[in-house]
């Protein structure tokens, strides 16, 4: 069992639909580890990196140093082929500061009718971060998941762009499965099994 002293990671967001995927996943695997949320005025570090693993790192080392703690940190986002990529790791921040959920799918869906493209394959890419706070360092899992985007949201679970990502093997939205559901297929969910693997070897 990796050492975590003395037991406890901070989870390094404010966002509550991830901080209840991470839960559920631990209390899942049964592991002995507190997960504990941020402070509501906690200020968060701005995310400057050009890389989804760069700013997982930056969030969980800021988070992990202010609390003398392990943290846990997550950048994730969508990589549109019509879009060629775009937003990115730009998809948290995409619309501008207060844009909602459905601000940001709206302007997504404004700008793959813009481009004529015929493409609607989008891929979400997620990389979790463990900020090791015995030796300062950041360690690394990715996920990836693979759909198609639909031209109207379905689902009330999940967050961001959960909605209009299309599975067709399941026949539905992410925003359409629990967060168990969620939590074995999604990019996510699969970043935070590989961290748990980690931890539990």
């Amino acid at each position: 069992m990796f050492p975590i002293k003395p037991g406890k990671i901070i989870v390094a967001t404010k966002n509550e639909g991830k901080l209840k995927e991470v839960e559920v996943l631990f209390k899942q695997e049964s592991l002995n580890i507190l997960l504990e949320a941020l402070p509501k005025d906690f200020i968060m570090a701005s995310e400057k990196g050009n890389s989804y693993r760069g700013n997982a790192c930056l969030k969980a080392t800021f988070v992990g140093l202010s609390f003398g703690a392990f943290a846990l940190a997550d950048d994730s986002g969508i990589e549109v082929e019509a879009l060629e990529g775009k937003p990115g790791v730009l998809s948290a921040r995409f619309g501008g500061r207060g844009a909602s959920d459905l601000d940001r799918i709206n302007l997504l869906m404004d700008m793959l009718r813009a481009s004529k493209s015929t493409s609607k394959e989008a891929t979400f890419v997620s990389w979790v971060v463990l900020y090791d706070s015995i030796n300062n360092q950041c360690h690394s899992f990715d996920g990836i998941l693979k759909g198609i985007l639909i031209d109207k949201p379905r689902g009330n679970n999940g967050f961001g762009f959960d909605p209009i990502f299309f599975l067709p093997a399941i026949g539905k939205t992410l925003a359409e499965l629990s967060i168990k559901e969620k939590n074995v297929i999604s990019h996510r969910g699969k970043a935070l099994q590989k961290l748990i693997n980690f931890i539990s070897s």
